[in-house]
This record gives C-alpha cells, structure tokens and sequence, in this order.
C-alpha cells in the first residue's frame, strides 16, 4: 500500500477468494520486519512474505490458547469484488476524481464548487450514483485519501439542482446517515451550502466528465 513496513515482527491475516467468496484460512503475511530490517532474510526483503514462505512451509501457530496478539495489530479490509466492480464500472465512464484542499478545494459555496471542476478541463460536479454507487446509508465511492468514517460530518456538493449537497462522513456517529442527501437528512438544503461558511465540514468534493446522467 505505498507505506513503510510497519516496526518491529507485525503478521497480517489475508484471505483468498474463489467466485468472490473468501476463503477461510489461517493465512498470514509479514507487514513489519525480522530483526529490523526489511531485507534480512538471505538478501531478500522479508516484508511482504507469507508466513509460510520464511517458515520452510509451516503455518502460524497461533490458536485460541497462544493467539500471539502482539504480533497481530494490524489488519487491512477490503471491499467485496462484485462491488469493486460496481466503482470501477461507474468511475470509468465519469472519470470521477476525489479532490481536497491539497488539489486547491478550499470548502467553498456550491457556486465555487462547480466553477472549481469547471476549472479542471471542463470538468462537472460528479452526481449522486458516482458519490454513493450503493446507495443512502452504504460507504461512499473509494479513491478517497482518507478514512471518511474517522472524519465526521463531510458533506460534498452534487451535480444536480443548486446548492444540493451529500454526506460521505457520518453525522451523529451513525454510518447509517451516511450518502444521505442533506435535503432528506435535515429537512431542507444548507444555508452554508450558499457561502464560504463552516468550510470544516465541506473538505472533499468530487469532479467528473460526463455528457447525460
């Protein structure tokens, strides 16, 4: 995942699949390091192997009794295939883009926000189904930076009638009001939605090219 080895002897389950259907297994691969170093094992880089593959074939030894915790504080999740699909399918065809402030998105009014993707080649705001392809009160569309569900209340402008904004973070700590629209979720649309205000809440927008919807 582009990021250092985690310090110190750290495993990692991981699972394989066989028509999109996990495999249950006791299977796990090396994300920090022997003794230390990354390269340790014969001149070859220990991270990233099985724990088969630097135990001459053997599998972990952890039960229930000696479950070895310590070794096993990491873990990495990721998203059914069949709905991987579905992302990738829909992020294809719009070309969507997750844009912050990094990218010069400064949380602005709705007005900013489609003179801001205008701004990029002609660019649109995304719509709904490109936001949340799974629909009000699943996770929204991935490529994101961060772990939206550690963010809070984000809210992102949406390709539609004016000021019509979604929540891809969760308010009230509730992943259920997730890819809700504010309209539905409040009663009415925001009065932030219009000005440069509560800019904390406004950090993530979307930005596509598309011709109908």
């Amino acid at each position: 995942m582009q990021k250092d080895a985690v310090i110190g002897e750290q495993w990692a389950p991981w699972g394989s699949y066989n028509n999109l259907e996990v495999e249950i297994s006791n299977k796990y691969i090396l994300i920090g390091t022997l003794t230390g170093d990354p390269e340790s094992m014969d001149g070859r880089q220990s991270t990233c192997h099985k724990y088969e593959d630097l135990n001459d074939g053997e599998s972990p030894p952890w039960t229930l009794d000696q479950p070895h915790t310590d070794l096993k504080e990491h873990i990495l999740c990721c998203m059914n295939q069949s709905l991987l699909k579905v992302e990738d399918d829909i992020s294809k065809a719009m070309q969507s883009i997750w844009l912050d402030q990094s990218h010069g998105w400064k949380g602005g009014s709705y007005t900013d926000a489609e003179e801001f993707c205008t701004n990029l080649g002609g660019k649109k705001l995304c719509p709904y189904s490109a936001y949340c392809p799974h629909g009000a009160g699943k996770a929204p569309m991935g490529g994101h930076s961060v772990d939206f569900n550690l963010q809070g209340e984000q809210w992102a402008p949406v390709f539609g009638k004016s000021n019509e904004w979604v929540l891809v973070g969760t308010k009230y700590e509730n992943l259920a009001t997730t890819c809700f629209m504010h309209d539905v979720l409040e009663g009415r649309p925001p009065e932030w939605g219009l000005t440069n205000e509560n800019t904390a809440i406004k950090k993530y927008i979307q930005c596509c090219q598309f011709d109908h919807v």
